[in-house]
């Protein structure tokens, strides 16, 4: 029961990547992120697109993933305004302290 209460008293950091490949750099820094802040006493959420490969030996049990299909790495304004809206939603109903 106090796991649950102290979840309610942590900020929700949400960060937000079109791609998560463990094979990119960007993915090892961002891992690298969210792990600190998860280990920091923040609740994690990582929204990604479709294209998701983590790294088999992290850890990721105390964070979150959210996948928009929608958010794509290449400009289609299609894709965009339904990742937009997708992700407004998301934000809107989360209410997250940082984004």
């Amino acid at each position: 029961m106090k796991d649950k209460k102290n979840n309610f008293n942590k900020s929700t950091i949400c960060h937000v990547n079109t791609t998560f490949i463990h094979k990119a750099a960007s993915a090892r820094r961002t891992f690298s992120i969210i792990k600190a802040l998860s280990k920091n006493n923040y609740r994690v959420i990582q929204v990604t697109g479709r294209d998701f490969e983590p790294h088999r030996d992290w850890d990721l049990s105390d964070i979150k993933f959210v996948s928009i299909p929608y958010l794509v790495k290449y400009i289609n304004p299609i894709n965009d305004i339904i990742a937009f809206f997708k992700l407004w939603k998301f934000f809107r109903n989360l209410k997250p302290q940082l984004v």
